[in-house]
């Protein structure tokens, strides 16, 4: 009687180790996103355009800019405000069947040379995923 038990304990464990063993190798879409998103606030923080555009979709274009000149304006804003630290609060995440997903989120950068040296931008973004990998792709600003 005790080998059955030693079985089905062994059996317990290893269908455990697996589930975990599968549960770290399986990166799952919100965990792609917040890896986006970390990127997006580490590319900021070095002032890194493309960094920052690498996450966003190149089919993208926001009020009559195409791909580039966004990416011209957000490399003048990062060479503008030069933000000492960036805080992503309050993240809410929205993910859609149709391989779309929306997120709200607060982005709090300190920009010790600005008067005030701290803002919070509401945004709202619009992610597209495309070949299992996420971008951005719209941006809504709120107050």
């Amino acid at each position: 009687m005790s080998r059955l038990w030693v079985r089905i304990l062994l059996f317990l464990v290893g269908a455990t180790a697996i589930a975990l063993l599968l549960d770290w190798l399986i990166e799952t879409d919100r965990e792609k996103i917040e890896k986006l998103i970390e990127t997006c606030r580490e590319a900021a923080l070095l002032g890194d355009a493309d960094g920052v555009m690498s996450q966003v979709d190149p089919a993208y274009s926001h009020r009559g800019r195409d791909f580039a000149a966004i990416r011209e304006q957000v490399a003048n804003g990062l060479r503008r405000f030069k933000a000492e630290k960036v805080l992503i609060l309050d993240p809410r995440l929205e993910l859609h069947e149709d391989g779309t997903a929306r997120i709200n989120l607060v982005v709090r950068m300190f920009l010790p040379q600005q008067t005030p040296p701290v803002i919070d931008l509401e945004v709202s973004l619009g992610l597209v995923k495309k070949d299992k990998r996420w971008f951005i792709s719209s941006v809504d600003e709120g107050e």
